[in-house]
């Protein structure tokens, strides 16, 4: 499901901040911006619950497991939102569309690397 989202998140954000972008300006992209990072948040909390399928919630105890999968969403699907945002509000109004874009999903992938090793980092030292 990670690679999924990360798939989604470098490759579909960026076009759905640039619609934004082009139709309401700053506000739009903010407000999708904060839209997808609360649906990463609610789905990473599903997937850290027993309900969702995790089997260490039996024996950690929820809090332990959803900090982590909260850390590692937050670090690994939700920084690439971010700097693909902001890339956007910096390049959409002064390039072309297709060249925005571009930087936007180079920012993305970018930010999924960085994020997910800090993330790895971090859980794991």
């Amino acid at each position: 499901m990670h690679f999924a989202l990360a798939a989604i998140d470098i490759l579909a954000f960026p076009a759905g901040a640039l619609w934004a972008w082009r139709r309401s300006g700053g506000h739009g992209l903010a407000v999708l911006t904060v839209s997808a990072m609360v649906v990463i948040a609610v789905l990473a909390l599903f997937a850290a619950s027993e309900q969702g399928g995790n089997q260490l919630v039996s024996t950690r105890g929820y809090p332990y497991v959803a900090t982590g999968t909260l850390l590692l969403a937050g670090l690994g699907l939700m920084v690439p939102l971010a700097v693909s945002a902001i890339s956007v509000w910096v390049t959409a109004p002064r390039l072309r569309p297709g060249l925005a874009y571009l930087l936007a999903v180079a920012t993305a992938f970018i930010g999924t690397i960085v994020g997910s090793y800090a993330a790895l980092y971090i859980l794991w030292s």
